[in-house]
């Protein structure tokens, strides 16, 4: 229902293009929202996430050098994408998620753990059952065992910075378009060279 996808410059600054490649791809399977995370040259994580899909003219801000990008394209089921909190990407812990598939346990995840969300989404509750302050990609092995519903999530943390992958059932790729790059998104919008 959604499209997720992350980006990762070994040398150079993304090239927006190239982004907004990926993004008009990734739109064509959710175009009520669109929303990304990056690591900024101090180390800080940025967000941007809007209720609609970008514009032809997008260009993404501050991104550095060797920028590690996280992307998401929302087919809204839960939550309205007006609202853009419901959008994402969401906090977890310290770091950010992106998530393809629909939790279908989640109303079930907040009364167990007692979690409190501040949106409408479902994709929240993955990053809620992910706070805490070490272990993220074991947090994530187990927010997803606990998740009902074929999940793909990418994360992204800082100190140190780690991309996160986790996916069960929902298809994801990889792919190189250049020596210095790496994307991954699902199956039908892996970009080719550019």
């Amino acid at each position: 229902m959604w499209n997720l996808w992350l980006h990762h410059e070994e040398r150079e600054r993304p090239r927006p293009v190239r982004l907004r490649r990926i993004a008009a791809e990734t739109q064509t399977r959710g175009h009520h929202a669109f929303g990304l995370a990056w690591l900024g040259a101090t180390g800080t994580i940025h967000t941007s996430s809007a209720p609609a899909p970008p514009r032809p003219t997008w260009r993404p801000r501050r991104m550095p050098r060797r920028a590690a990008v996280i992307g998401h394209c929302r087919w809204a089921t839960h939550g309205r994408p007006e609202n853009n909190r419901n959008n994402h990407p969401h906090p977890a812990g310290r770091g950010w998620i992106v998530h393809n598939g629909v939790v279908q346990n989640h109303a079930a995840l907040v009364r167990r753990y007692g979690l409190s969300m501040t949106t409408e989404c479902d994709s929240e509750v993955l990053g809620l059952l992910m706070a805490g302050p070490r272990r993220p990609r074991l947090r994530a092995a187990r927010a997803a065992e606990v998740a009902d519903g074929n999940l793909a999530m990418l994360g992204l943390w800082r100190n140190p910075t780690r991309l996160l992958v986790v996916r069960r059932g929902n298809p994801l790729c990889f792919v190189r378009p250049t020596a210095d790059s790496t994307s991954a998104a699902c199956r039908a919008s892996c970009p080719a060279r550019s």
